[in-house]
């Protein structure tokens, strides 16, 4: 399964779950620039609420590598270049939360700090803890 194949069957339909309207440029946008620095980069999703980026997501293909240590809990050592890029997109953008993600594991951080605020081991996962998805990333309630 490719990175594009990750984003379109397993990402959009949780971003549709968790109340994003994926199909409305206002709400979903994929391949967002950011001008980091003197470098320009593409960000993989970012969901918009009120018309600001809410979230910041870089997936990556679910044959990608495991982004978590074989015990679960520390991210590998592989993965540290990926969050570099991801911390630097997403403070750029002024997001609340940045997310990791090759669907069969996800991470989730608080963007302004990046402090890791959820981890999603298995796919299984993301339905169990499903109440902590939907606290952090959902869409917002109108307000």
């Amino acid at each position: 399964m490719s990175e594009q194949d990750t984003l379109t069957k397993l990402i959009r339909p949780m971003l549709k779950t968790l109340g994003w309207n994926i199909l409305d440029f206002g709400e979903v946008r994929e391949e967002v620039f950011v001008k980091t620095g003197t470098k320009d980069n593409f960000i993989d999703l970012v969901t918009y609420w009120k018309e600001r980026p809410y979230v910041g997501i870089e997936v990556k293909p679910i044959s990608f590598g495991h982004l978590l240590d074989d015990a679960g809990e520390h991210i590998g050592e592989n993965v540290a270049y990926l969050l570099e890029g991801l911390e630097s997109k997403s403070r750029k953008l002024n997001v609340k939360y940045a997310v990791l993600t090759r669907f069969a594991e996800t991470l989730v951080f608080e963007a302004d700090s990046m402090s890791q605020v959820a981890v999603f081991s298995t796919p299984i996962e993301h339905c169990e803890k499903f109440s902590i998805l939907w606290t952090l990333l959902s869409k917002p309630c109108s307000k």
